[in-house]
């Protein structure tokens, strides 16, 4: 648009002018940070911390986000969740005001308003997962999860799905039920490929859209059983024929370092094809911090190797931390 307006420069000047928004706009949209969406998140998040606009400055402040590093992280945890927290409760028009007001003091005010919205949207997500979570008590390992309710709130359930993924480790698909039909948020996990998926189910579905690790639809109630069959045989068939999952490994943090440290240790297997995607998370626990590495798999085969290389790794980390805490106490002298 920018070419077609003004050339080249008038392109480059409209990019960097609207640059904040757009990576805002990529990461709470979960898209894959490669290729342009990496470029425009790279310069938008240069763009954020000194942003002119008055709504995202103030929500800036609100969530408290100014006194630490501005990251793809502090966008998709603190801010999107407060943006999309509007539109998901019934409120839109509020998370574009606060977009587009110029006031210093509106601006703070429909921050203050954003977070007790997104407070509120919390409680409603915890009672959805709490009663997703009671029906699949003692349910074991499951391929995929298809879920239906008609008093789950449609604007949470996405949220909800993301966190069942995780927790479960398969892709999730979550149906709002109304009347007949019932209109779904669904969420991929291992790089499951949703949106072709739903392409291959579409004699099922009434419409759908979104991308391979994010998408909707609604679908009539009565066709909730045969999805529920079909998408679980293809989730099967990926899952067993593309890639296996080590869920998660929760090793307490001997070092300051550990993530990167693990993630280097990982290097060999990720290099070498074995793992499509490594992440080295911190995850909050009583009394300690912990880490936890997430593998996806795409080679099978060399599974146990893959797993030799953690528990080394892991071991590694272990030994280094024994000794840096003899010297600490000074037990032990170079």
């Amino acid at each position: 648009l920018g070419s077609v307006s003004g050339g080249e420069k008038r392109a480059n000047a409209l990019f960097h002018e609207y640059a904040d928004l757009a990576a805002v706009g990529t990461i709470a949209d979960v898209m894959k940070l490669l290729g342009e969406n990496r470029t425009i998140v790279r310069v938008g998040l240069k763009h954020l911390k000194k942003t002119r606009r008055r709504g995202l400055y103030a929500l800036m402040v609100e969530a408290g986000t100014l006194s630490r590093a501005i990251n793809s992280t502090t966008v998709g945890y603190c801010l999107s969740p407060r943006i999309n927290a509007a539109g998901r409760m019934g409120r839109a028009a509020m998370a574009a005001d606060l977009i587009l007001t110029d006031d210093t003091e509106r601006a703070e005010y429909l921050a203050h308003e954003l977070c007790e919205l997104n407070r509120q949207r919390q409680g409603v997500e915890l009672d959805i997962f709490n009663n997703c979570l009671s029906r699949l008590a003692g349910g074991g390992t499951y391929d995929c999860l298809v879920l239906a309710d008609h008093t789950w709130h449609q604007g949470v359930v996405g949220i909800v799905a993301s966190r069942l993924a995780e927790e479960y480790g398969c892709p999730v698909f979550l149906i709002c039920l109304s009347g007949d039909s019932g209109k779904a948020s669904s969420r991929s996990y291992g790089n499951f490929p949703l949106f072709s998926t739903l392409e291959k189910l579409e004699p099922l579905l009434q419409n759908f859209g979104g991308h391979e690790l994010a998408a909707g639809f609604t679908i009539l109630r009565e066709n909730i059983p045969e999805f529920r069959r079909q998408v679980t045989e293809l989730a099967r068939a990926y899952r067993f024929g593309r890639w296996r999952t080590l869920r998660r490994v929760y090793v307490p943090s001997v070092l300051p370092y550990f993530a990167s440290g693990c993630r280097t240790a990982l290097g060999l297997a990720w290099k070498a094809g074995v793992a499509a995607e490594v992440l080295c998370l911190p995850k909050n626990a009583i009394g300690a911090q912990v880490y936890y590495a997430k593998i996806y798999l795409e080679t099978p085969s060399l599974f146990a190797w893959t797993l030799a290389v953690i528990a080394l790794s892991f071991l590694l980390e272990w030994a280094v931390g024994l000794l840096l805490r003899r010297l600490e106490g000074g037990g032990m002298r170079l």
